[in-house]
């Protein structure tokens, strides 16, 4: 097996020289591709610097419009206070049918006078009593409101029931005026539409 010959002094410097014009081509080839990166990113930092700037200016305040003084000694009497409208017989009677409609027994309870709550124990009773035996009103389509008598803190309300069979019945709502005055419903009687309601 052959040795080469040693590399004369010559040759190595040649090589030397060639290696270190390679290391420099390297260098400056990097060099230049950073500075075009940071070229290219200038713009963005540009813009990010002026974004943040922005954000920081506060919002001009908001200076309400200059509201005429009253001349001294005329000041001006508060108007009518307007009535709060109390939900009257027929709104009772609706909202406990549609409580009924969607099954929320508390709700239609709560619609309930206090004397009646008593008789009726709790909310899922009263609900568990319709859905047995009151199975026109527990089960309705539509209703329809008819006649209304009323004396002093009781009203009598007369509604007709379609239930989802199709049979008519007439459901008689007694209903109290509570101290508050609210109405509650104290009780309600279902009819067979051919007796006499009252």
């Amino acid at each position: 097996m052959k040795q080469g010959k040693p590399l004369q002094k010559g040759t190595k410097r040649a090589l030397a020289a060639s290696l270190s014009d390679s290391r420099r081509q390297v260098m400056r080839l990097l060099l230049l591709g950073l500075l075009g990166a940071a070229l290219a990113l200038f713009p963005l930092i540009a813009k990010a610097e002026e974004t943040l700037a922005i954000s920081a200016i506060p919002p001009p305040p908001v200076v309400a419009p200059p509201v005429a003084a009253a001349p001294p000694g005329d000041i001006p009497a508060p108007g009518p206070a307007a009535p709060v409208a109390m939900p009257g017989v027929q709104d009772v009677i609706k909202a406990q049918l549609i409580a009924i409609r969607t099954r929320d027994a508390a709700a239609a309870h709560a619609l309930m006078t206090p004397d009646s709550h008593t008789a009726k124990d709790d909310s899922k009773t009263f609900f568990s009593k319709m859905r047995f035996t009151q199975r026109a009103l527990y089960n309705h389509e539509d209703y329809t409101f008819l006649e209304n008598q009323s004396t002093g803190d009781v009203s009598l309300q007369k509604v007709r029931i379609n239930d989802h069979y199709g049979a008519p019945v007439m459901v008689i709502y007694r209903l109290e005026r509570q101290a508050s005055g609210h109405w509650l419903i104290d009780s309600y009687t279902i009819l067979e539409t051919d007796a006499q309601p009252i």
